[in-house]
């Protein structure tokens, strides 16, 4: 048998040397495995069943109604109800049942259990032609085609059982009894799932080379287009978000295109029904976002961040003479030629978001063949990050609240104790509406107190708005129009006041900067630390790959497409370019190689591809692909870099030749060595040994030899005293010789 391994070979050696050796015995049935490669795929898939905690009987009902239903010739499906009510598939195999309750009132009843259907028919005791459960008469067609499938179901307990056998074996041959143990342990008791079954798999050799998809970003460019689009028409700074994060939000301006060509519509209705309805058309740009905002955005779904800003937008712009109902948002189709939809952008940005949030922060051993330090990577440049955002939000909250601080403190605290009902002395020495205790009436509180905020919604509305460009979910206004506009936004700016209290209070208590700035902007917030790369060699790996003309573009783009469709990172990448792509109308360019260790003057071939003929390909080989969108990486010693590590992964490129194993039947010889020795001495002292005397003794011993293969049956009386020894020639010191001399004659 040619095994592909030694264990291999040493386990069917093994099998076969049993299944002889108990020939003609029930044993040797034990050891008759029958490994074909149907058997063992269906035994893999029971284990891989029972290993995601089905039990054997509800899978084997599974596999029997299957092969009812799909029957190519009888409508067999119309006995599963009679199969299912014979043998239900009962609970309590490992939790108990409550005392008093029967194991069928809490079965599954969508399959039978088809361990114990098995179990009958291996009896012979399943009521064919009985009603109830209403079975098939025992001789027509339909009960014969039952058979076979429950014959074929038996087939596959007994596949489970040689895998589970020769798994034992090639555990025990491999050196792992308690392995092997364990094995047969969870397969006769089932209280755990089976370990992964080695015996099927054939392990291949080979070089590893370890592949390391990164998007690696260097330091923005103030005039680039795609940066300035999304700040043309933003008064003030830049959101919160772009100013923790510069470098991926000029990443996903790239990819979300310029902001001015999505368009939008607000649909005004017409005064007192009678006019037409009037349209106005706005840009994603009108509503001062940063690309890192678009990209925090769920959706467009009603009520959410991105809908509340659209619709106060529109209701600040609307048409003259408007003062009607809130006007009607359309997102999509487009406006017009070479404009884009909300719905469009959005879709764009789901797939950047699922790429930014799948992937994690570069690191500097990332962009090494070794190992790099990497504990305090860019921990300066996070800590004075943290600490602008935090003064950021500070400074919108403390403008918040001067809206709802207290002119009077000791009034305001009477006016708003004798409105609620509630004693003076539960509002302590409060001096700013936001500060009220949880539980009473905001609204009511704030018309008692007179707050300048009460008669100044506009400006809550635009407090509310600088904390949501702090990264503030929920901050948006929700009233964009008067009327109830008092009741609804003193009730939100309690709830965003309290917000970002306990963001600012978690950023302070964070022990690393990268953490403070998750508290402060929200968990879905990716931050990227910036450093130093500790060696320069991927940026000369870069020039080497292109020196050597072996990685271009023409043969990256369908290295990456193939490696998209089954690695999840790659293919997050992939779907974000190609979206991306769709949605500009330009190229947003592919990867980069870079192979470390650098090869010198002469470039190695790229591990990605196939060695040359006659070639090895060597191993240890680190293949960076780079996707640079801001430009190339800085060469100088002192530049700095921030990326996203989007996956990475080692190939195993298979060697050409492989050591396997024969394993081979031998029959042992019919005769056995020697088991006895033949020690003679001269017959006469002193004389030396010659041909003639040696020739003698042998033919003397023959002789014995012959006398005494005798069989012990033939003498019963002379058994007892067998062995014994015979000796030709005795000198002991009784007359009658019966002693045994101990001492030879000296000459």
């Amino acid at each position: 048998m040619h095994a592909p391994s030694l264990a291999h070979a040493t386990t069917a050696a093994l099998l076969r040397g049993g299944h002889l050796s108990h020939r003609g015995t029930l044993a040797a049935e034990t050891f008759a495995v029958d490994l074909s490669s149907a058997r063992v795929r269906a035994a893999l898939e029971l284990l891989d069943g029972i290993r995601a905690g089905q039990s054997l009987g509800t899978l084997l009902g599974q596999v029997f109604e299957r092969a009812l239903v799909e029957h190519p010739d009888l409508p067999l499906a119309r006995h599963l109800g009679a199969f299912r009510q014979l043998c239900p598939s009962v609970a309590g195999k490992r939790v108990p049942l409550p005392e008093g309750v029967p194991a069928d009132a809490v079965a599954a009843r969508s399959v039978c259990d088809g361990l114990a259907l098995l179990r009958l028919h291996q009896k012979s005791a399943i009521p064919w032609g009985e009603t109830p459960p209403g079975l098939p008469e025992a001789d027509s067609t339909d009960a014969q085609a039952l058979k076979t499938i429950l014959d074929a179901l038996g087939d596959r307990v007994d596949a489970v059982a040689d895998l589970g056998v020769a798994e034992a074996v090639h555990q025990t041959a491999s050196g792992r009894p308690v392995r092997a143990g364990a094995v047969l342990d969870a397969l006769n008791r089932g209280e755990l799932p089976p370990p992964e079954i080695e015996v099927s798999a054939s392990a291949r050799s080979g070089i590893g080379v370890t592949h390391r998809v990164l998007v690696l970003l260097a330091p923005p460019d103030p005039d680039d287009p795609a940066v300035r689009a999304w700040s043309a028409s933003r008064t003030g700074g830049p959101p919160l978000r772009a100013r923790a994060e510069p470098r991926l939000d000029a990443w996903a301006a790239r990819l979300l295109g310029d902001p001015a060509r999505v368009t939008w519509q607000a649909q005004f209705p017409g005064p007192g029904g009678d006019l037409p309805d009037s349209v106005v058309t706005f840009t994603l740009g009108d509503l001062g976002l940063c690309p890192l905002d678009v990209l925090s955005c769920p959706g467009a779904e009603p009520g959410g961040d991105l809908e509340r800003r659209m619709l106060l937008h529109a209701v600040r712009h609307a048409p003259a003479g408007w003062s009607g109902p809130p006007p009607r948002l359309r997102l999509g189709p487009a406006a017009g030629p070479g404009s884009r939809s909300v719905r469009a952008l959005l879709e764009v940005a789901r797939a950047v978001r699922d790429l930014v949030g799948g992937g994690r922060p570069l690191r500097p051993a990332d962009l090494v063949s070794g190992s790099a330090p990497d504990a305090d990577a860019g921990r300066l440049d996070l800590a004075r990050r943290l600490a602008d955002a935090v003064t950021v939000v500070k400074a919108a909250v403390a403008a918040l609240r001067a809206l709802f601080a207290f002119t009077d403190p000791a009034a305001a605290r009477a006016a708003i104790a004798g409105a609620l009902g509630v004693p003076v002395g539960e509002l302590g020495t409060m001096d700013n509406l936001l500060d009220l205790p949880a539980g009473l009436d905001i609204a009511r509180a704030g018309d008692a107190a007179a707050v300048p905020a009460r008669s100044a919604p506009e400006a809550v509305r635009d407090a509310l708005l600088a904390l949501a460009d702090c990264a503030v979910q929920g901050a948006v206004p929700r009233s964009a129009a008067d009327g109830d506009a008092w009741d609804v936004l003193s009730v939100q700016t309690a709830a965003v006041g309290r917000e970002c209290a306990g963001r600012l209070d978690a950023a302070r208590r964070a022990a690393e900067p990268a953490t403070g700035l998750t508290e402060l902007l929200g968990a879905d917030t990716r931050i990227l630390p910036t450093f130093a790369p500790p060696s320069q060699d991927y940026v000369l790996a870069l020039a080497e790959r292109r020196r050597a003309g072996d990685a271009t573009a023409g043969v990256t783009a369908p290295w990456l497409a193939g490696f998209a469709e089954v690695r999840e990172g790659v293919g997050r990448l992939d779907r974000a370019l190609l979206c991306a792509e769709a949605h500009t109308e330009s190229l947003l360019g592919g990867v980069d190689i870079a192979q470390l260790p650098l090869a010198g003057d002469t470039p190695e071939r790229w591990a990605g591809l196939e060695p040359a003929a006659g070639k090895r390909l060597p191993g240890g080989r680190l293949s960076l692909a780079l996707h640079t969108p801001l430009g190339p990486p800085p060469a100088a010693a002192d530049a700095t870099v921030s990326g996203l590590a989007v996956d990475d992964w080692v190939e195993v490129v298979p060697n050409n030749e492989e050591t396997t194993a024969v394993a081979f039947h031998y029959d042992n010889p019919g005769n056995t060595a020697p088991q006895a020795l033949l020690l003679a001495v001269p017959p006469v002292v002193g004389q030396p040994w010659d041909t003639d005397t040696l020739q003698d003794v042998l033919a003397e011993t023959i002789d014995l030899a012959r006398v005494r293969a005798v069989d012990p049956d033939a003498l019963p009386d002379l058994g007892q005293y067998l062995p014994a020894l015979m000796l030709a020639c005795n000198v002991g010191g009784d007359p009658q010789g019966d002693t045994i001399s101990t001492q030879a004659p000296i000459a």
